[in-house]
């Protein structure tokens, strides 16, 4: 039981940058397979943002052997080349700093299918400073073991950047707000439902019990 309030942020999109790590860890498998089209990967990219899975986005740039290359993604994702991708957004650390010295704890709540993969990438920049704790949950039925996570925490808000993270917080009943900075555009968070989206942390400075 947490004796202050607590935000809770997902990890991938929402602290740290996911495009450049989902791009190469594609442009891996394609170059393998004779397929070098640089323009591939932004286009790819754009369609993952509004809402294609890996597979369907390939399907629909018409690239042979879609299915079993994303099944190949999907297994090398979290490899540690393409981790050391994953970079900070610009507020990020400010952001942690700030919320420290608040009234708040802070919690990361990310899926992930490797933990130390995201525990190297927290003690890389240093997250490890404004943390009070770290929640690692299977990405099978990602959505569902979040939301019992928040159940138990309970938190004051929980920021994330896919509509996964806000069905958590839907079946938790927790407060959200949806970063359009990472995962999934805003049109298309709009579009799933979600009412309040933003594209940086400044929102975190207005809060009184923070700032």
């Amino acid at each position: 039981m947490h004796k202050q309030q607590v935000i809770v942020f997902d990890f991938d999109g929402t602290l740290v940058t996911c495009e450049n790590k989902q791009k190469y860890a594609l442009l891996s498998i394609l170059n393998r397979n004779s397929i070098i089209e640089p323009e591939l990967l932004e286009k790819w990219w754009k369609l993952k943002r509004e809402g294609f899975s890996s597979a369907d986005a390939l399907n629909d740039l018409n690239i042979p052997g879609a299915e079993s290359i994303a099944e190949e993604w999907a297994r090398i994702i979290e490899d540690f080349q393409f981790a050391l991708l994953e970079k900070p957004f610009s507020d990020t650390i400010e952001t942690l700093d700030l919320i420290k010295n608040s009234n708040f704890e802070t919690i990361i709540l990310s899926a992930r299918r490797h933990k130390l993969q995201l525990m190297q990438t927290i003690y890389r920049y240093g997250f490890d400073q404004y943390i009070d704790d770290i929640i690692i949950t299977s990405p099978i039925k990602a959505a569902s073991r979040k939301a019992a996570y928040l159940n138990m925490i309970r938190p004051y808000l929980f920021i994330g950047d896919t509509e996964s993270d806000f069905q958590a917080a839907k079946e938790s009943n927790t407060p959200f707000i949806a970063l359009s900075r990472g995962q999934r555009s805003y049109s298309f968070l709009n579009r799933a439902g979600i009412n309040k989206i933003a594209n940086n942390l400044n929102f975190l400075h207005q809060f009184d019990k923070v700032s």
